[in-house]
């Protein structure tokens, strides 16, 4: 038995020993054998279609399982750089119509996502355009009818007719000023963090507490799990820096036990556990606090 890579590249390249591996095939669709077809796990999943004389590739744009994702990834590396005019659609093997009606779908979402776009109109457009040169190219192989390309021609067309040029320059304009403005707002966030990552611990900490987006490392943790009082979604919560969050009503009621000494049995949420607690912490699931600390916390939050 042979592995996928091998069985991809005796498709590529015609070799007519050693077919398949476990999971791919591929076989002659006509005695002539000028034309080679390779599958996936069955007849189901065609991957691609090459015509040795008419020198295309018809290559699926298809998904599927994540082996078949593989398989198509060992068959487009197996044909690169060979001499044939790559033509994707749907299905290599699939009726003619149906690879057309795909074809236009897919002019249609890209064409809504360019309308919707804030900064990647350039992207989907180039996406439009690439789907209709394969569609064009498509049906020159097949050599189909008018009529029978017509679903295209119509979603392609009005879509340039709702875009005009001058338009749809004036977009990509001021969606690529859009583009750098985030791009050096990201910039800007990553020598943030940078800096952030290279403060104490102490710090970074003390930052977090005063309401600043600061991600916490484990060991900044590891001692003593801060607390915040933080507002969400039109009330308060309090929040840990480990990421938990806790209704304002039932962090009230955990400081009146914290603050009266009674541990024993304590939950939080209903799903946190007390594990251990003395005079120097409490360590309640995977948050350790110091317990002057949390007195101390507690205190705040039966303020508020």
């Amino acid at each position: 038995m042979i592995s996928n890579s091998m069985t991809a590249h005796n498709f590529a390249h015609n070799v007519k020993e050693n077919l398949c591996s476990r999971s791919m095939f591929w076989d002659y669709k006509d005695s002539s054998k000028n034309i080679r077809r390779i599958y996936s796990y069955g007849r189901h999943f065609c991957i691609a279609i090459i015509d040795e004389v008419a020198r295309v590739c018809l290559f699926t744009t298809r998904g599927y399982s994540n082996t078949t994702a593989r398989h198509i990834n060992e068959v487009s590396y197996a044909i690169r750089g060979l001499d044939y005019n790559i033509i994707y659609c749907y299905d290599p093997d699939g009726l003619t119509a149906g690879n057309i009606e795909s074809y236009a779908a897919q002019i249609v979402a890209n064409a809504k996502s360019f309308s919707r776009s804030r900064i990647h109109g350039a992207f989907y457009l180039d996406k439009i355009k690439e789907t209709y040169k394969n569609a064009c190219e498509y049906r020159e192989y097949f050599k189909l009818k008018k009529r029978d390309f017509a679903p295209v021609e119509k979603v392609y067309n009005t879509f340039n007719a709702e875009n005009a040029a001058e338009s749809v320059k004036t977009i990509l304009a001021d969606q690529e000023k859009a583009r750098k403005r985030e791009e050096a707002k990201r910039l800007k966030e990553e020598r943030r963090r940078a800096a952030i990552a290279k403060m104490k611990s102490t710090e970074r900490v003390q930052m977090w507490e005063n309401g600043e987006n600061v991600f916490l490392n484990w060991t900044d943790t590891d001692e003593n799990v801060p607390l915040r009082v933080k507002g969400k979604k039109g009330y308060f919560v309090i929040e840990t820096g480990r990421g938990v969050n806790v209704p304002l009503i039932e962090a009230q009621r955990v400081a009146g036990l914290v603050l009266s000494g009674s541990f024993e049995g304590l939950t939080v949420n209903g799903v946190y556990n007390i594990r251990e607690y003395n005079a120097e912490y409490v360590q309640i699931g995977c948050h350790r606090f110091n317990m002057d600390y949390l007195r101390q916390f507690a205190n705040k939050v039966l303020t508020l």
